[in-house]
């Protein structure tokens, strides 16, 4: 049996470089990069500060690229390296949430969460966020970076699932004090809450967000 692979799978595909550029020129969506010294860092969160009400915007890939040159030139040697994440199809961009989560539980519980967003018409997007497992303690806030492939400007159902990926032993329980979502790509939103939830092992867990009591970073 002969099997056709698309050579695509076995080199890296430079010419992506120019379907990100043209998205850049042709749609109303950036794709913004944090620099940052590993994607091991990118991934957990740790290089998200520069952008909106940051002193240092993030630079942003494509035709405004540009706009970063004047800090890069301050840099010695003007060079750095930045991580960014792009979407399968159309417009390609990639739309980044932080997720706060604060447990109770008196053992530490480690684990995957996966999250997903629905609006008031129905769409939903997902962000599996299943890298590295998080270590969940009591009164501990861990802070995960969440990537989605759709923007939603008004958010009414927030999804959580939690999972050890343990096939075998008992199934646990992450009792959360408090979860909260907040949006990179637009940090004057409203910063979405709930308070008080049980994740059941591998069970979905819908909810109604609610506004924060207190915006805080």
């Amino acid at each position: 049996m002969v099997v056709n692979l698309s050579i695509k799978y076995f080199k890296c595909d430079h010419q992506m470089s120019v379907f990100l550029y043209l998205a850049s020129l042709q749609n109303n969506c950036s794709i913004t990069a944090y620099p940052c010294d590993s994607y091991r860092d990118y991934r957990n969160g740790k290089c998200v500060s520069c952008g909106a009400g940051q002193v240092v915007s993030c630079p942003r890939l494509g035709y405004y690229a540009d706009n970063w040159k004047e800090y890069l030139w301050d840099r010695d040697p003007p060079m750095t390296k930045a991580f960014f994440d792009t979407a399968e199809t159309k417009p390609y961009c990639m739309y980044h949430y932080f997720v706060d989560i604060v447990s109770w539980n008196k053992s530490v519980r480690r684990g995957f969460i996966t999250i997903k967003l629905r609006d008031e018409d129905g769409n939903i997007t997902e962000s599996k966020i299943d890298h590295e497992p998080s270590a969940f303690q009591k009164y501990h806030q861990v802070s995960l970076l969440a990537r989605f492939n759709r923007d939603l400007d008004k958010v009414a159902e927030i999804s959580l699932l939690f999972s050890t990926r343990s096939v075998v032993g008992p199934k646990y329980k992450l009792r959360v004090l408090r979860v909260k979502l907040r949006s990179l790509a637009h940090p004057d939103r409203p910063h979405l809450c709930r308070y008080d939830l049980v994740l059941m092992e591998n069970v979905e867990t819908f909810f109604q967000p609610i506004l924060c009591a207190k915006q805080q970073m």
